[in-house]
């Protein structure tokens, strides 16, 4: 997302005030440009995280600091998660 539509999409939001922001977030994606993006929105509420098997690491989204609600269409339970990481160190 550029900083135009960034701007634009952050106006959008303040403008509508919605009562929560989920953001779609590629698992591949570095955890710092998903901070940026999600600051540059206004803050998120949640994350939905994508294309979890094309990384080794992850678990790395989770330093951004915002709540990680799906992983690739599946809640992200601690079960889920522990299911996604150990099929890694199985590996």
């Amino acid at each position: 997302m550029t900083g135009a539509s960034r701007l634009r999409a952050a106006h959008m939001l303040a403008t509508i005030a919605p009562a929560a922001v989920w953001g779609v977030a590629d698992a591949t994606a570095k955890p710092e440009d998903v901070t940026a993006w999600a600051t540059a929105l206004g803050g998120l509420d949640a994350l939905v995280v994508t294309n979890v098997a094309a990384t080794v690491s992850p678990a790395a989204i989770l330093r951004c600091g915002i709540p990680v609600a799906r992983l690739d269409g599946l809640a992200a339970t601690p079960e889920h998660w522990a299911a996604t990481i150990g099929r890694l160190i199985a590996a």
